[in-house]
């Protein structure tokens, strides 16, 4: 059995197993991402059903022999809105939570961000925070950042890995994200 999903680039949950032993299924990225450990259920003694993929390009792999599924095949965008943002830190203990900014920056990082915020919107929060939503887009690629700040805030997150060869001149944004980053540079002067 093989199925391939072909998703835009971002950051999924998928299932973590099929099987009623709970032995974890074959996925596979066929280009360029990461995968996380399996992220904790979402109730406490339940055990973990998902891990998080972060695609960059490319597409989801599952090879499996005599494939039975004991549960359903699902995925979905992972979503940074919900309070779930502690599930793509690398240690849980050391995750800067929402509550330590003005206001929940999480809800700005998206693979493509949304037409509805405004410069006015994002003027709440301090330098620093800034700072961090403006190069969201980077860290998602492997940008390998000189800043301490932003090195000690993405490496938190178990789909950052930053690549010393990648130039910030290679980066293409899409049409959103310089939008995006035009109202983040407004909200800066």
């Amino acid at each position: 059995f093989e199925l391939q999903i072909h998703p835009d680039r971002g950051i999924f949950f998928i299932p973590l197993s099929f099987r009623e032993d709970g032995k974890e299924a074959n996925w596979e990225i066929i280009g360029k991402g990461t995968f996380s450990k399996p992220i904790p259920a979402m109730f406490e003694g339940e055990k973990p059903v998902h891990k998080l993929v972060q695609l960059q390009s490319g597409y989801l792999s599952l090879k499996e022999k005599n494939f039975q599924p004991f549960n359903d095949i699902s995925m979905g965008e992972y979503n940074w809105n919900v309070g779930w943002y502690p599930r793509m830190c690398v240690d849980k203990d050391r995750c800067t939570s929402a509550e330590d900014s003005a206001d929940n920056f999480y809800q700005y990082f998206r693979v493509e961000p949304g037409d509805y915020t405004t410069a006015e919107d994002l003027k709440t929060f301090s330098d620093d925070e800034l700072k961090i939503i403006r190069n969201f887009a980077y860290a998602i690629r492997g940008y390998a950042f000189k800043s301490p700040l932003l090195t000690a805030f993405y490496s938190q997150f178990f789909w950052y890995k930053p690549d010393p060869q990648l130039k910030m001149e290679d980066i293409k944004l899409s049409a959103k994200e310089t939008e995006f980053l035009k109202k983040v540079a407004a909200a800066e002067k």
